[in-house]
């Protein structure tokens, strides 16, 4: 339909257009296709039966299709309409249908992400707009980089871009820089708002980009830290062993090694 879409091609493309919309419309729903089916493989069947006869009377194919669209508009299978219990049994038995391709369906790509400052947490985020940009551009209205971490409980919007902005483009990418609100390994996408006949619609979310925003002086401290348990463990190993040696000494004898084993103790603590 996309190919033929009287914008791109002129007027003369709208009947094919049209025709193209309603069998989308058609097939689209789970009882109007189911319906559309079943009777036209009886008409096919009955084809096949009468053969010669089916065709000296009129009968064929295009006529019946032709007569079903007529019989059966895309409003009398209005989705979820309620209106009968065949829409609810198709409903149960089969998954709902999800479009795909289009501006407003398709995934974006990943984000590229450049770090410009590991101290300060600030990146660059350049997003590659899609194959169809000059349709994209037609009805974005604004993009949004957003990140998810393993502490965070729902994902943080980190950029806005205002598409009417001129300069928001450049060279197929919409570039920003972000400013991470806090360090750790952070999973970047993002997605777009359009505006198609004054309705807004989000794309999907992008694939992901994985960043490691952990500045020097964090893995310093981390180290220290690390080196800091290992000697925490050692000093309990040596006061436990003291504590045991502290119970063995009963004898009057072994009263200054005792003394010492004390010391030693309380020096370690």
């Amino acid at each position: 339909s996309i190919k033929l879409h009287p914008d791109r091609v002129g007027e003369q493309a709208r009947p094919a257009f049209e025709a193209l919309t309603e069998a989308r419309n058609c097939l689209r729903m789970v009882t109007s296709r189911r319906l559309y089916i079943d009777q036209m493989l009886d008409v096919v069947t009955d084809l096949r039966y009468w053969q010669a006869g089916a065709k000296e009377m009129g009968w064929d194919v295009v006529g019946a299709h032709k007569s079903w669209v007529e019989r059966n508009p895309p409003s009398k299978f209005a989705e979820g309409n309620g209106n009968s219990k065949e829409d609810d049994d198709a409903g149960k038995s089969m998954k709902p249908l999800a479009l795909t391709g289009g501006i407003a369906n398709d995934t974006p790509r990943k984000p590229r992400i450049a770090i410009l400052s590991l101290s300060d947490r600030l990146v660059r985020v350049s997003l590659p707009l899609p194959d169809n940009e000059y349709q994209f551009l037609q009805y974005c209205d604004s993009v949004h980089v957003v990140g998810d971490a393993a502490f965070l409980s729902d994902e943080a919007t980190l950029a806005t871009i205002d598409m009417d902005d001129p300069n928001a483009v450049n060279y197929g990418t919409v570039e920003t820089t972000v400013t991470i609100p806090e360090e750790g390994v952070w999973y970047i996408k993002w997605f777009a708002r359009l505006n198609i006949d004054g309705r807004m619609v989000s794309t999907p979310r992008s694939y992901e980009t994985t960043i490691d925003i952990t500045s020097k002086e964090t893995i310093k401290k981390m180290k220290e830290i690390v080196e800091l348990c290992d000697l925490a463990r050692h000093r309990t190993n040596d006061i436990k062993k003291t504590l045991r040696n502290l119970r063995g000494v009963t004898s009057v004898s072994g009263a200054a090694s005792r003394m010492d084993l004390e010391n030693k103790y309380w020096h370690l603590h």
